[in-house]
């Protein structure tokens, strides 16, 4: 919220385009908005449209260019950094996001180790993202220079503060796919056990999950 925040108190905002392929992605961010969100919602466009063709945006049209740990979603990542690239203007900056250390992915794989340690483990994502480098190597690929893209990381222990909490939260939907994959039928509260009996000391006592995320920062360079 705090890019939110600073945008609110700007004396001028910004037009932002928000583009993904997923329809449903959309319709999500139409959901229901922050006080927030609502100052700055006039200016900015939603488009569904391929990451590896913005087409519909001219050479140099954009300032800044962001991907919050999307990138390794993408079919042809230095595609969609190509675009990127050339979308934005000279002197323009594009910020993206991935994981070092994915303390969520680490449960996980530790209740898959527990319930079933032959099962294959659950990735949402092929490992080499997890290297700053390949975040690094992408963007050059897609035509930054390598010397104008600075790798930066960040670290912070995220959930809801609570054990039951976290319990509960890695019991969730979204973590169905992993459950399938380890427990016959997905059993949940087979799987919810499981989870709290693996849960570390320092999970517990936060009530989060470290995670320590890689922030690349490129600039495009001048003419």
């Amino acid at each position: 919220m705090g890019w939110v925040a600073s945008l609110a108190a700007s004396p001028s905002l910004p037009t932002i385009y928000a583009t993904v392929r997923s329809t449903p992605m959309i319709v999500s961010l139409k959901s229901p908005l922050s006080p927030l969100e609502e100052q700055i919602k006039g200016n900015v466009t939603l488009i569904v449209i391929d990451s590896c063709d913005l087409f519909i945006f001219p050479n140099a049209t954009f300032t800044h260019y962001i991907r919050n740990f999307g990138i390794f979603y993408i079919l042809d990542p230095v595609a969609a950094v190509g675009e990127a690239h050339h979308t934005l203007r000279p002197g323009g900056t594009a910020a993206l996001t991935m994981w070092n250390i994915n303390g969520a992915l680490d449960l996980i794989h530790r209740v898959q180790r527990h319930l079933r340690p032959e099962a294959a483990l659950w990735w949402p994502q092929e490992a080499e993202w997890n290297r700053g480098w390949t975040l690094r190597d992408v963007l050059v690929a897609g035509g930054f220079k390598e010397e104008a893209v600075r790798m930066i990381e960040e670290e912070e222990w995220t959930g809801p503060e609570d054990e039951e909490g976290l319990m509960n939260s890695f019991s969730e939907d979204y973590w169905e796919d992993a459950n399938k994959a380890t427990v016959s039928g997905g059993e949940r509260e087979k799987w919810k056990n499981a989870v709290r009996e693996c849960l570390s000391e320092g999970e517990k006592e936060s009530g989060g999950v470290r995670m320590v995320a890689w922030i690349a920062v490129a600039t495009k360079a001048p003419d």
